[in-house]
């Protein structure tokens, strides 16, 4: 975890990628070691196939890229969300990862939307009521060091935060509903309504303009990658080479199709969209198991929070990239990482699946 973690912070903060690629060589020769000693079935997950498309896809996507070098570390991040996969889905104390790791995600995900308060939301021409207030609060709170120059964590822009947010409140929510105590109930309930304002407060102007000038832009995006895949329909474009390829050379702006399934396709090709299908399948299954489940399991909410939050990931799809990937943009930088949303909840439905029917009360007997 601590491999890839660094991977997404050594883009995010523009550090250097070699640090990088050696966290992941030793992390993914521990994967390695427990898969030669204890055999397959210690790492096999429901998932599994979707995963070899999806790494196969980005060799793909790999090898035809126009851009090389950013192509690259677009794979280097495809291994680290893999591994988060893995790291979470095949924990062998999925109970206590869960007690520990759900309130340090929530932690994280706090710390992170105090820092982009502290940058400042962006310049509006029509500041609202909303947009007002978090400008006013960005103001209060205490400035933190610029590690980069790129305003990837800042209102206004951080969407794929956002999104995080909103899919946190979806996950809480959960246990706000069917919470087995009163008081995780209510503080379910508190946080939730903490990550949706904030969120509100992230993507105001964007939502209110979704469906009026925002969908006049994505429409030609749509139709010009549509238009730039019939030249490769089974490869793609290249990782993370949307922008690249739309507009003949790396420029901020437009930097991604605003479409994840386009996205995706770009990405990865043929083989990216075999791996959403197989993926859809899977969890299908897996979350009608988890919704016929008794209502009085400790790990109901999660359960049913880790769907609601997929639902919500794959209906922004539609209109946003980042449940795929996201363009990390600087006065004199481009990076491409492949988002660990979609990893993290495959991960998470698996593990409240397993809770479900029974593997926590094995690991209590334990």
């Amino acid at each position: 975890m601590a491999a890839a973690t660094g991977v997404i912070l050594s883009y995010l903060f523009q550090m250097e990628a070699i640090l990088a690629w050696g966290g992941l060589a030793i992390a993914f020769l521990a994967l390695f070691l427990k898969l030669i000693l204890a055999g397959y079935r210690s790492v096999k997950t429901p998932f599994d196939i979707a995963m070899v498309l999806m790494v196969g896809g980005g060799l793909v996507g790999l090898w035809v890229s126009p851009t090389l070098d950013l192509s690259l570390g677009a794979f280097q991040s495809l291994l680290a969300v893999t591994l988060i996969y893995y790291s979470v889905g095949t924990y062998y104390r999925p109970a206590l990862l869960m007690k520990w790791g759900l309130p340090l995600f929530a932690m994280s995900l706090l710390g992170a939307t105090f820092f982009a308060f502290s940058r400042g939301p962006l310049p509006s021409a029509n500041l609202n009521f909303v947009s007002l207030k978090a400008f006013q609060l960005a103001q209060l709170a205490p400035k933190l060091p610029q590690f980069s120059s790129q305003p990837n964590l800042a209102p206004g822009v951080t969407h794929g935060l956002a999104l995080t947010l909103f899919v946190a409140a979806a996950i809480v929510g959960g246990f706000a509903v069917f919470g087995k105590w009163f008081w995780l109930r209510l503080l379910s309930g508190v946080m939730s309504a903490v990550f949706l304002a904030v969120m509100v407060m992230f993507t105001n102007e964007s939502i209110m303009g979704l469906f009026t000038k925002s969908m006049e832009g994505r429409l030609p995006l749509w139709h010009d990658t549509v238009q730039m895949l019939k030249g490769h329909p089974f490869t793609g474009l290249g990782l993370g080479s949307w922008a690249w390829v739309h507009n003949s050379a790396v420029v901020p702006y437009p930097s991604h199709p605003h479409n994840a399934y386009l996205e995706l396709y770009t990405n990865t090709g043929v083989l990216g969209l075999l791996a959403f299908f197989v993926s859809l399948v899977v969890g299908v299954r897996l979350g009608w198991d988890i919704l016929r489940s008794p209502r009085s399991s400790l790990w109901y909410g999660l359960g049913v929070g880790v769907l609601l939050a997929c639902l919500i990931s794959a209906s922004v799809g539609f209109v946003e990239s980042a449940p795929v990937g996201i363009p990390l943009l600087g006065a004199e930088a481009y990076f491409y990482v492949v988002s660990p949303l979609p990893w993290m909840l495959a991960a998470l439905l698996v593990v409240a699946h397993g809770l479900l029917k029974g593997n926590g009360v094995r690991e209590r007997r334990r």
